[in-house]
């Protein structure tokens, strides 16, 4: 079964709407990080456990 361009555009929004949503907590979780005075890789291990902890699900709570 195919999918409409409305719903393709719908799932584009979505992931796009989780991308930016993991770059700024990425990001905001490095800086974070290196305020504490974490290393490069503290820092960098900070910001993959903040993404694993990102709780998707509500950030598309609005989308679905």
């Amino acid at each position: 079964m195919s999918q409409t361009p409305q719903s393709k555009h719908d799932l584009q929004s979505a992931a796009e709407q989780v991308r930016t949503a993991c770059i700024e907590e990425a990001v905001r979780a490095y800086e974070q990080a290196g305020i504490c005075g974490l290393c490069h890789e503290g820092r960098f291990e900070a910001a993959i456990s903040a993404l694993q902890m990102l709780d998707v699900v509500s950030l598309l709570s609005d989308e679905i």
